[in-house]
């Protein structure tokens, strides 16, 4: 098949899907495409490089692309306008998410001491535009739904077209190891790991999506995207096998299995112990790593790495003999640049730790290792509470908490411009005044249907000694 028709077909296969979602969820607002626009760049890859796809990976990344800055710009703009129409207040919020305002306020305030703190700001900017994207999702009249509809949506384009280029355009979507040659798959990404990300992003969303609506009935169109969201799943897990992203396979894993179990009868009913839960198993996980090398099994039996994890305890090494202030760090999203960045680039062909604690370590210090700590602590709080109001939205919650603590073991997800962080900032802030029940769509009233009388009108029948009618 040319290359031209099969991605004309992939392109109708994508209206067709969003017109099935959109049957679904009649109620999400057209301003959901902002967030959608602006998750489709940060789960692929930057605006620049569809334009350029064969540009050539720089040791200068501090020079940035005025395209990609006037068109995160534009985005910003436009969701600053739709809060503003929405009477969306700062204030409330910061009040009821404390932890995430404090650790973004320390990355801004970080620049002030950064090497780089033109680019530390650009970058601190683009964070705080991820932040009012994803307020613009939640701030929908049923945040719940709007964000199954972003990340379906953003699942439509991106795995269908990954696919595509990977068959038919190898230059835009695959890459080579300089040293073996080895063949790795990047589909719509950069590279094989942030293909990974979004196949496990996608894929717990879609398998979620799938649990959650197995007893609904579904007929015509809705049926048609029920068939669609099990081809997409199956799409997401042959792309994550073939990128051999390891980290994001077990993750997947994980996460797949913690959805299922929390739907067993016994865990449900016992929701509230989850935190005991938690710690007897990491309790009896690091018994059992001790005495039958559990650790080791795992990553050199079942994910065929060796211990070093593909030689990242090297870099681990000499990232912690870097010369960093230990308290504070070297700033926001400013160790990676420079000559720290030319470095490592030669030496390990590595552009980031690999170890989202570390990176935080270098980059914030302990000071900022202990307000991320924070901001998890009650995320999990939330989570659990969750579970108790919301069932089935609280295990996807839970079950991308626990992905996010664990990847950040052998990949970097701390920042907000990446998929992971991203997605945890949607699953784990809450808006004062919105719904996260059991049952959302009944506690927003429709504009159709008002649930108080007009006060002229009830004052009419009551003075013209009327009886009042049931219904006005």
């Amino acid at each position: 098949m040319p290359p031209s028709i099969a991605l004309l077909l992939c392109s109708v296969c994508i209206v067709v899907a969003f017109i099935t979602d959109y049957r679904r969820e009649p109620n999400v607002s057209h301003a959901l495409w902002v967030p959608l626009i602006w998750l489709a760049i940060v789960a692929s890859r930057p605006v620049g490089e569809w334009i350029n796809p064969r540009g050539e990976f720089s040791l200068h990344p501090e020079e940035g692309s005025a395209i990609d800055q006037g068109f995160l710009i534009v985005l910003m703009c436009l969701a600053a306008f739709i809060l503003r129409k929405r009477h969306f207040r700062l204030t409330q919020w910061w009040s009821g998410n404390l932890w995430l305002f404090l650790f973004l306020l320390f990355c801004g305030i970080s620049i002030a001491w950064s090497d780089f703190p033109w680019v530390a700001f650009k970058r601190w900017v683009r964070a705080i535009g991820s932040l009012m994207v994803i307020f613009v999702v939640l701030t929908e009249s049923n945040p719940i739904a709007a964000i199954g509809a972003l990340v379906r949506r953003c699942t439509y384009i991106l795995i269908p077209m990954s696919v595509v280029l990977i068959k038919y355009y190898r230059y835009m979507a695959v890459e080579y190891n300089v040293w073996t040659g080895q063949e790795y798959l990047a589909g719509v990404t950069t590279d094989k790991n942030a293909l990974g990300r979004l196949c496990l992003v996608a894929g717990l969303f879609l398998f979620w999506d799938l649990i959650k609506t197995r007893h609904d009935k579904f007929y015509g169109l809705l049926r048609l995207n029920r068939y669609i969201n099990i081809t997409l799943l199956v799409m997401t897990l042959w792309l994550l096998l073939k990128s051999h992203s390891s980290t994001s396979l077990g993750s997947m894993i994980i996460g797949i299995f913690l959805v299922i179990g929390l739907g067993f009868p016994f865990v449900k009913a016992n929701v509230k112990y989850i935190g005991t839960f938690i710690v007897l198993s990491i309790s009896t996980i690091f018994i059992l790593d001790q005495v039958f090398g559990l650790t080791e099994y795992v990553v050199t039996k079942v994910l065929g790495r060796n211990m070093t994890f593909t030689d990242r305890s090297f870099v681990w090494r000499d990232l912690l003999m870097m010369d960093t202030a230990p308290l504070l760090g070297v700033g926001y999203d400013s160790f990676w640049l420079g000559e720290r960045l030319a470095f490592f680039s030669y030496k390990h062909r590595v552009n980031e730790a690999h170890n989202g604690y570390l990176e935080v370590y270098l980059e914030l210090g302990v000071a900022g290792l202990v307000l991320l700590g924070g901001f998890l602590f009650s995320t999990f709080y939330r989570v659990k509470q969750s579970l108790i109001v919301n069932f089935d939205f609280g295990r996807v919650r839970f079950a991308l908490l626990v992905i996010f603590l664990l990847y950040n073991v052998t990949e970097s997800a701390y920042k907000a411009s990446t998929l992971m962080f991203f997605m945890l900032i949607v699953l784990a802030i809450e808006v004062p005044g919105q719904s996260y029940s059991q049952n959302p769509a009944k506690a927003v009233p429709s504009p159709a249907t008002p649930t108080s009388r007009p006060r002229r009108l009830v004052w009419r029948y009551k003075n013209s000694g009327l009886k009042e009618p049931k219904s006005l």
